[in-house]
């Protein structure tokens, strides 16, 4: 399954291209109902770290089945004072 996958903030460190917006294949997960959470896990990023989850534009919980051509946009906690 193909997906485009965008990471903000600190998550940024998680890119397997070292880029804040990549396109990923994700061999284990064709056919398959993968999940975001599965996503997250496969690129090593901390649930801890993952504030916000968008799918396609939308918020999506971390359970949220992904499709073939997903956009997923993963934001971490923002900090400030």
């Amino acid at each position: 399954m193909k997906l485009k996958v965008k990471l903000f903030g600190d998550l940024i460190r998680y890119s397997p291209s070292g880029r804040d917006v990549f396109e990923l294949e994700v061999p284990g997960f064709n056919g398959s109902d993968a999940t975001v959470k599965e996503l997250i896990r496969a690129l090593g990023i901390p649930e801890g770290e993952v504030w916000i989850i968008t799918v396609n534009g939308v918020q999506a919980q971390a359970e949220r089945i992904l499709t073939e051509g997903d956009e997923v946009m993963i934001f971490a906690p923002v900090m400030g004072g």
